[in-house]
């Protein structure tokens, strides 16, 4: 559906949802300053459940497809505070993305209850990939809750040999493949010292404070 989004802000609103497996409210309250570009991570924050609740914050990493939507809207950027400014009610904590339109462009009809459709994708992917634990500690909920709502087979492809899972040639791209030995934070490393993010002239980026996983 990227291709088929008019402006960068639709193209990262879809990612968070759709690489990030972000909520709405979520998606709604993420800064700039949230963002640790140096180590790869963001902070995310549900202000859904209570500030005590081990959920209420975690850390993401800039995964593949998530720097390539985040990057060009951050140059386009006028010194905002908020990732997205567009679309949003941020008294409420709501997106008003024209989702709709733009699937029925990209041939994939109507999708019923488009944000947690796109979390269950994006957890069922990680689950498989990366495991239960990164899948819980990224999408910000137990295993339980996971495998209740959230983690699918049906429609999944599995390596008769292997029983992983098979990644198609236009899947999301998350993390370079993993060799052994190597932790999710050599990876990002790895992975953001062939990619050094263009910085706009005479602007600095602005890094958060990440927990490391």
């Amino acid at each position: 559906m990227l291709e088929h989004c008019d402006n960068q802000v639709l193209r990262t609103i879809l990612a968070l949802a759709r690489v990030a497996g972000m909520h709405p409210n979520e998606i709604v309250s993420l800064k700039w300053a949230h963002i640790n570009w140096e180590r790869g991570f963001f902070r995310v924050f549900n202000d859904k459940v209570q500030q005590h609740d081990e959920w209420y914050e975690r850390s993401i990493p800039l995964f593949i497809d998530l720097i390539d939507e985040l990057e060009p809207l951050w140059l386009q950027s006028e010194n905002e505070e908020y990732v997205i400014n567009r679309y949003v009610n941020r008294e409420t904590g709501t997106l008003y993305p024209k989702f709709v339109p733009i699937a029925k462009k990209a041939g994939v009809g109507k999708i019923p209850r488009f944000f947690d459709n796109c979390r269950a994708s994006v957890a069922t992917e990680v689950f498989y990939i990366y495991g239960a634990e990164n899948e819980s500690r990224w999408l910000g909920h137990s295993q339980r809750i996971a495998k209740k709502h959230y983690i699918m087979r049906k429609g999944i492809d599995f390596d008769p040999t292997t029983g992983k899972m098979i990644v198609g040639k236009d899947a999301i791209r998350y993390l370079p493949e993993k060799r052994e030995g190597e932790t999710v934070s050599v990876l990002l490393n790895s992975l953001l010292q062939e990619r050094k993010l263009t910085e706009q002239s005479g602007k600095n980026l602005e890094t958060g404070c990440c927990n490391p996983l």
